[in-house]
């Protein structure tokens, strides 16, 4: 750069521009492990050494090529005598602050992408803490529904439809089992523990329960939290006609809509007063989306004509 911008009319000889660089690379290759050093003092030890360490360096190095260049390279006449082996020393003492700010500039983006990257491995760990939390609140409440279902076909000697359950229930917690250490699932996967769910609910509500399903296969590989789906049709179950003696209907619907995948399940609502843990499932369903997509996805519920619709709108 030197040779380059030269202003005079006779620019430095080649040879004095390698020997400036080759002394330039010696001592500032000491500078390195003393930044490495510095890096674990305060912020202001910091700066005022960097300052101390581009003075001396970079006179040490102005000092040592005005030697070579007076009496090796003979190209330059030591008319100050003493103070020319100084001669130019500030511009040595300027390159070395200036190759020291950008040591220390890669320094801070190296720490601040290393301090970027913990927190996101932090994130990540709270959060699959947080899923595997909330998971493991569901799971307990099914299955305790369950077992009460399957005590009540003993107490009535109703052998046939108990084993037929039990035989249900083992097929659905062996699926849940395996997926137990994942945090996520694909909406296939999701509405596959649906439908093995629906079969165990079928066993007890015979045909008070119709089911109808309109799938559309592109959604089939967009991730959802597992189990995300079972406590919004155990709601609708519970809480809506299908409860009631005559039965009920259960729809549930996905779909692809722009950059997003609807899901909505509706069923005919119930006269009945809503019970205690109505809003469990849903409260769960919708932490564990916010955790799952970070704000991105929602849900929501009405209810109109009679029919009580929770809609999840996750990114597709």
């Amino acid at each position: 750069m030197t040779r380059i911008t030269w202003l005079n009319s006779v620019p430095p000889s080649w040879t004095w521009v390698f020997s400036y660089s080759a002394l330039g690379l010696i001592f500032t290759s000491t500078l390195y492990p003393a930044v490495q050093k510095l890096a674990q003092r305060s912020f202001a030890q910091q700066m005022l050494c960097t300052l101390l360490l581009a003075l001396t360096v970079g006179m040490l190095w102005r000092i040592c090529f005005n030697t070579l260049e007076y009496h090796v390279l003979e190209s330059a006449n030591n008319q100050f005598k003493f103070w020319g082996y100084f001669h130019n020393g500030k511009s040595s003492v300027m390159q070395v602050l200036i190759w020291l700010s950008a040591v220390w500039l890669l320094h801070y983006y190296h720490q601040n992408r290393e301090h970027q990257a913990y927190r996101e491995q932090a994130e990540l760990l709270a959060k699959a803490s947080q899923l595997k939390l909330l998971q493991h609140q569901i799971n307990p409440h099914f299955l305790f529904n369950v077992l009460g279902n399957l005590d009540t076909l003993l107490l009535k000697q109703d052998t046939q439809n108990a084993r037929k359950m039990l035989s249900r229930l083992t097929r659905f917690l062996r699926a849940t089992l395996n997926n137990s250490n994942e945090q996520q699932s694909t909406i296939a996967e999701e509405l596959e523990l649906v439908n093995s769910y629906l079969e165990i609910e079928k066993v007890r509500l015979g045909e008070r329960l119709n089911y109808h399903s309109a799938i559309d296969n592109s959604c089939s590989a967009i991730k959802l939290p597992t189990g995300v789906l079972i406590p919004l049709v155990e709601n609708a179950l519970k809480h809506g006609n299908i409860a009631s003696i005559k039965g009920g209907y259960l729809k549930l619907s996905v779909e692809l809509n722009k950059q997003y995948c609807l899901i909505t399940l509706t069923n005919d609502m119930s006269a009945q007063k809503e019970v205690e843990g109505f809003h469990m499932g849903l409260t769960n369903v919708q932490q564990r989306l916010e955790y799952f997509y970070r704000q991105k996805a929602s849900i929501e519920k009405t209810e109109a004509d009679g029919e009580f619709i929770v809609s999840l709108k996750v990114p597709a």
